[in-house]
């Protein structure tokens, strides 16, 4: 009788809801290739599934060796039927359940050898025309010439046979053969009068040492004959009974007759396995289910939408993406009923429940993978794993189908459930999540509780102890995590001192993790390159690799090297030495080799993302970019090791976005890489895209990252704010760079002094502080103004008052214990502004203008002087120089007067305090102007000179002291640079432009205040010749920039062609005032200096500006990132600059006085009151101009 394939109206509703889901424009799916891995070692499940379906029909193969843990190898035809269950990517086998071969004619009831063709039911496939793709299988099986197709629910699996005409054709139920490890303990089939239904259960033992399995088959006709055997039996025996391992169900079939066999699984029982096939499959229509699996696997795809011109590429990484989701696979029936870890069903506990939890393998970046792109799913997946600790005492290690197999080392399951707590991912008791998490770390099983007695697992007590204790210690750091997003804080400090346990295993002598016993004594013989499987310290891996294995406690490890150099020297040489794995039983997991970095295997996964978190991102673009293009490819053979349930595919997935989880439940994602233009995935907050601009093969290095149109300072980003949605865009280039912090402190801890401790303190910086930090909202910004903006005032003045009750204010420079003219000059400038507000600072300031002007008294041609006549300084006792006792430096700088008298200026003009304005000060302004008009050299070189024994050149005067000569033009010589440096041509024009000015102001006062008319006169005398001999001595045509301003000139037509970062500087004279911004001749300047034409100008990974001599060469320094900033006109440029400062300041919260263009942890002078509170005064100039916007826009 024929059976008239009738789908109910509500089978149609269920497949045509599947259907009828709003479909991705472009059908992903043809972009999975499900035998990428399925050759090599890659270990993939081939056959048909739908998105993390419990059922996973398709193919297994006669060899049950470790290539064919998957029944699938593409160097290999065999077929002994289509079995339900699959893992994909393991390294040990189990599963193959309920496994159904069509046949014709008689056949022998066993797995059969390849070597005897009748030996078994297998037949050989005809791979040149097997077809598979998402949700979908078909493949001839020549010896019976019957085309098999499959497709399948979550549940169910539907096989459409294609027989020849014959009237002995079959389907066979082999309750027998299982996965390599697995053995059938007990098979059978429920008898039944039905002729179009068979069902039964199969229970084994292997890696699952007790997995039930339960099904129902119905066929799309009645059959001929169902007969039950046992194995080896022909068909001929007709012997049936209920207890059997095998079943033949007979047909007679018509030439190119479809016969349809739909089979539901169930882990509860046969009524629920009958339950599953009602809900989720009635019909018979095989094209309907097929489509609806495809539609469900484009909708999952779809997550993920990337744009690339590399098709090869875009195949890899969809085929990556498609084998993320071949597991969890869900565990419970459509009612949700389940069977647990107690092996008791446990009725529907109000979410699915799953298995399948490689979690030593997937906790690394598969389940991470989901919670960013599967959020829904994890609260179900938590809670099934915090069931399985309730019913097993434990979270899962290695869970299967009910069963825990402790496979693999550490507590796999504690980061997952620490990464959703760290995430905020809802939908499960966060407390019992926390208990299940310390219960777990507390169980004293699998050496655990001799890490617990010894502080570390000693070698010679327990197997693989390096390992065991590596990952016992990284899940300690994910519990911490949790712990402190809990608020527990006792908890935190416990885990996190634990998590530390690794740091006995380094051993300094030899830079690698090596075993301890329980005596305290190092593994010998030690071998880094040597491999025992499962039968050393180390577990599917050696010393190279396991080294590293720290993700959690990156700085710890530092701290092991020693030094972040020697971290780097060792790293950068895991990748360089040989390959070969010494021993005579190695690991075959320890593949996929570059040195001995092994990709093939996990504990190495994280590696390539250190150069990120150490502050060289470059290397890990490199790395990176590397795996994903050599180690990954479009063939069967494109894995490098085991695929593993989905963590080596996700890992391709995470690090073609271009970033990566390094810390376990760290919350945040490491960049790296990007493979593609442009990617866009789904989350709750709507769509996240992640664009890389300007992406080449030779343009993979990050330069600038940003966040929602906004400037972004880290090297990573939260996962918080990729589930809000928005936009992430790199901008790619050719050259390496750095473009964070990469000593980004945990926390922003106040950096200043103790209150106590604090040297001034006004009300009126203190509310300013407030105020401004109040205004901005990113908090690395807060804190680095909350530092840097007081810290003159903190650290370098010291106020006193005179026997008369007159201030008396001495500014240090820093670290520096005197006072130099300049410096102090500066450092308290952007203070005056408040003096209105603060009597005891004005006062303060009055007296660092008394204190300047009585020490220039003392000698004009000093630079520094000492806090009271101590005598100490740099060059007592040399030919020419001073031996009085207040002098520290005699350095004749012009700028030494001329900051004097700028900070006076605006001190009178904001205070209307006259009271500094006394016989001292016109007495120092005689002084200065007598020293000017020397040092125009109009009456010879004069008496001064300078000499000092140094190895570096431009600390001291050549010719005796006296320097290059210059010819008399009207420009004033200035001996010295601000940087303290040697001129080499005597008129330095920044410092002379500030002269100009600072006569002028001088004049302002003498005239207003002093009634000093005629030496008033003489200062704007003075002025206006030296601004005349600007004009005409110090403006140069440049080839490339037109006419600029020189940095030094001789008069006799010499001149040098640079800038200095110090201020004055050709820079920095907008800011002083000495030029106006929109000077042609200056704007052609500010782009000479700020280019590859000034020698000084540097650039590299850590950041670009100006440097030099004083330093040393490929060191920039802060002050001229700052001034590009104080004289920008455009807002783009002046956001840049602060990104830039926010970023080399190596994490200190605080300027320095140059950092490396490679590496801005490679710094001078940790403390530089000065530049610190430059940048104070950057940051509350925007914020006074109504740039809060603009400074709120940098993440």
């Amino acid at each position: 009788m024929r059976i008239t394939h009738l789908l109910s109206t509500a089978a149609f509703a269920v497949l045509l809801a599947a259907c009828s889901q709003p479909q991705p424009a472009e059908s992903l799916t043809r972009w999975v290739d499900p035998k990428i891995g399925t050759g090599g070692h890659g270990h993939v499940f081939v056959g048909a599934n739908v998105p993390f379906g419990l059922v996973q029909v398709g193919p297994t193969s006669i060899p049950q060796e470790w290539d064919w843990v998957s029944g699938y190898h593409a160097s290999d035809s065999t077929v002994i039927g289509f079995s339900h269950t699959h893992l994909s990517g393991t390294g040990i086998g189990d599963l193959f359940d309920v496994t159904l071969m069509p046949v014709v004619g008689e056949v022998v009831y066993a797995r059969g050898t390849e070597e005897d063709p009748a030996s078994g039911l297998w037949s050989y496939a005809d791979r040149t025309k097997e077809v598979v793709r998402p949700g979908y299988y078909s493949v001839p099986l020549l010896r019976y010439g019957v085309k098999a197709e499959m497709t399948a629910t979550s549940r169910v699996g539907l096989h459409r046979y294609t027989f020849p005409a014959a009237e002995d054709a079959a389907v066979v139920f082999d309750l027998e053969n299982g996965g390599c490890w697995d053995k059938a303990t007990e098979t059978g089939f429920r008898f039944s009068d039905d002729s179009t239904r068979i069902c039964g259960w199969r229970y084994s033992e292997g890696w699952a040492k007790d997995q039930r399995v339960y099904f129902v088959a119905e066929f799309s006709k009645p059959a001929k004959a169902i007969t039950y055997l046992q194995p080896g039996e022909l068909d001929d025996s007709k012997m049936p009974r209920v207890n059997a391992r095998y079943a033949r169900v007979d047909f007679d079939t018509a030439e190119g007759e479809q016969l349809l066999v739909k089979v539901a699984l169930s882990p509860v029982s046969i009524e629920g396995a009958e339950a599953n096939l009602a809900a989720e499959l009635p019909g018979w229509d095989f094209e309907a289910v097929a489509a609806a699996a495809d539609a469900a696997w484009n909708e999952e795809l779809s997550r993920v939408k990337i744009s690339t011109p590399d098709e090869t590429a875009k195949r890899i990484f969809y085929t990556a993406l498609y084998h993320t989701m071949v597991a969890p696979s869900e565990f419970c029936d459509a009612n949700g009923d389940y069977r647990g870890a107690d092996g008791q069903v446990h009725e529907n506990p109000g979410y699915t429940t799953y298995t399948t939890f490689s979690l030593w393998d997937t906790y690394r970046t598969a389940m991470p993978l989901m919670t960013l792109l599967h959020p829904d799913r994890m609260p179900d997946i938590i809670n099934t794993m915090l069931a399985i600790a309730d019913e097993q005492g434990r979270l899962p290690v290695w869970h299967l189908w009910g069963n825990e197999t402790d496979c693999m080392v550490g507590n796999p399951g504690i980061p997952v459930v620490a990464d959703a707590i760290v995430k905020g991912i809802g939908g499960f008791d966060r407390e019992h999540a926390f208990e299940a998490i310390r219960k777990t770390a507390m169980n004293p099983d699998r050496g655990n509780g001799l890490r617990m007695k010894f502080g570390y697992i000693p070698c010679d007590l327990f197997n693989e102890a390096v390992a065991y204790d590596m990952e016992y210690a990284l899940a300690d750091g994910a519990a911490a995590r949790a712990a402190k997003a809990l608020g527990k804080k006792e908890d935190e400090a416990y885990f996190t001192k634990r998590s530390h346990s690794y740091r006995h295993y380094f051993d300094p002598s030899t830079g690698f993790m090596r075993g301890r016993d329980s005596r305290g004594g190092w593994r010998t013989p030690f071998n880094p390159f040597a491999s025992t499987h499962r039968a050393d310290d180390y577990c599917e891996g050696n010393a190279w690799q396991y080294t590293w294995l720290a993700p959690h406690d990156v700085k710890g490890l530092e701290g092991c090297f020693g030094s972040r150099a020697r971290m780097l020297e060792k790293l950068d040489s895991l990748f360089t030495v040989s390959s070969l794995i010494h021993g005579d039983a190695t690991s075959p997991d320890i593949s996929g080799l570059i040195g001995q970095y092994a990709h093939g295997n996990e504990p190495s996964h994280h590696i390539l993302y250190l150069y990120t978190m150490l502050g060289q991102p470059w290397k890990t673009a490199d790395r990176v970019r590397e795996v994903l293009t050599t180690l990954y490819h479009d063939q069967p053979d494109g894995l490098s090791g085991n695929e593993d349930v989905g963590q080596m595919s996700a890992w391709y997935v995470l690090s073609s976005l271009g970033m990566y989880e390094v810390e376990p439940a760290g919350g945040r994602y490491w960049f790296g890489a990007p493979l593609f233009d442009r990617a866009e995935i789904r989350v709750p907050g709507g769509v996240f895209t992640v664009e890389a601009r300007n992406l080449s093969a030779e343009n993979r290095y990050i330069q600038r990252v940003w966040l929602n149109d906004q400037p972004y300072t880290k090297g990573w980003i939260s996962h918080t704010d990729v589930m809000k949605g928005g936009s992430l865009v790199f901008e790619m280039g050719s050259e390496p760079k750095v473009w964070y912090c990469a000593d980004e402190p945990e926390t922003y801890a106040d950096q200043r002094p103790a209150e106590g401790e604090r040297l001034f303190k006004s009300e009126a910086v203190e509310e300013e502080i407030a105020r401004v930090c109040g205004l901005l909202t990113n908090e690395r910004l807060r804190w680095m103004f909350a530092n840097c903006f007081p810290n003159t005032l903190d650290t370098t003045v010291h106020y006193r008052e005179d026997e008369e009750g007159n201030p008396s204010t001495y500014v240090y420079t820093g670290d520096i214990p005197a006072m130099w003219l300049r410096d102090s000059g500066a450092q308290v400038w952007p203070y005056v502004q408040l003096c209105p507000r603060d009597p005891k600072l004005q006062k303060m300031i009055a007296g660092v203008i008394r204190q300047q002007m009585r020490l220039i008294a003392i000698d004009p041609y000093a630079n520094a002087f000492n806090d009271g006549p101590t005598g100490a300084g740099e060059d007592v006792g040399y030919p020419g120089n001073t031996q009085n006792p207040w002098v520290f430096e005699r350095k004749w700088e012009i700028d030494s007067h001329c900051y004097p008298i700028r900070l006076a200026h605006h001190y009178w003009k904001t205070t209307g305090d006259t009271s500094v304005f006394d016989e001292a000060w016109v007495g120092a302004m005689r002084a200065i102007l007598t020293t000017l008009r020397e040092q125009q050299m109009k009456k010879g070189p004069g008496d001064y000179i300078f000499l000092r024994v140094t190895d570096r050149q431009l600390d001291t005067r050549c010719h005796v002291g006296r320097g290059n000569p210059v010819k008399p033009v009207g420009l004033i010589v200035s001996a010295f640079r601000p940087s303290d440096d040697a001129t080499t041509f005597g008129f330095l024009v920044p410092s002379n432009f500030m002269a100009v000015t600072s006569l002028r102001k001088a004049a302002e006062i003498l005239a207003t205040v002093n009634g000093e008319k005629e030496l008033a006169d003489e200062c704007t005398a003075l002025a206006d010749e030296v601004a005349e001999a600007l004009q005409k001595y110090a403006v140069v045509e440049h080839p490339e920039y037109g006419r600029i301003y020189a940095f030094e000139v001789d008069g006799f037509g010499s001149v040098q062609l640079m800038d200095d970062a110090n201020v004055p500087s050709l820079l920095a004279m907008p800011y002083l005032g000495d030029v106006e911004r929109t000077d042609p001749v200056y704007e052609n300047t500010r782009r000479f200096v700020w280019s590859e034409a000034n020698p000084y100008f540097w650039r590299g990974e850590a950041g670009e500006g100006i440097g030099g001599p004083h330093i040393g060469v490929e060191m920039i320094w802060p002050m001229s990132i700052m001034m590009r900033a104080f004289t920008s006109t455009d807002d783009r440029e002046i956001r840049d600059c602060i990104v830039a400062l926010m970023t080399t300041d190596a994490g200190t919260g605080f300027m320095h006085e140059s950092f490396s263009r490679h590496d801005a942890a490679n710094f001078t002078r940790p403390w530089f009151a000065w530049q610190n509170t430059l940048f104070g005064e950057l940051i509350l100039k925007l914020v006074n101009e109504g740039k809060i916007d603009l400074l709120n826009s940098i993440n």
